[in-house]
């Protein structure tokens, strides 16, 4: 399912990266930490208001 998965422990906030191996599409898991989903939100609202903000993506 994923592949090329490796913890980064030395990183302030530690995460896992790892790659779906399906689709090839590269992530970043992190616990405790709100502040990516706060941005996911917010980019969310700007691409509401205005659509060419997903092209900047």
């Amino acid at each position: 399912m994923f592949k090329n998965v490796v913890p980064i422990l030395t990183a302030r906030i530690p995460i896992i990266k790892a790659k779906y191996s399906q689709s090839g599409t590269e992530i970043d898991i992190s616990l405790n930490n709100i502040l990516p989903l706060e941005n996911t939100r917010l980019l969310k609202t700007y691409s509401n208001i205005d659509p060419r903000v997903r092209e900047l993506g």
